[in-house]
């Protein structure tokens, strides 16, 4: 399956100067600790993660019923 490359966007903090936080790759946001992505369904928001869990060595993967039950 050939992935689709998709934009993401961190909406806050705003910056001080009150321009918007620019797009970028889901690897633009590995520095983060945790991050959450928000969207309708049918985004690729889970292929996303599972992409990125896969690409980036220090992250897990974990569905959100799984999260919600620990």
């Amino acid at each position: 399956m050939e992935l689709i490359s998709r934009r993401f966007k961190q909406n806050m903090p705003i910056l001080k100067d009150g321009s918007p936080q620019p797009e970028g790759k889901i690897s633009d946001f590995y520095k983060h600790h945790i991050f959450v992505v928000l969207g309708e369904p049918g985004l690729g928001k889970t292929t996303s993660f599972e992409h990125a869990a896969n690409e980036e060595t220090r992250a897990k993967f974990v569905r959100i019923g799984e999260f919600l039950s620990l």
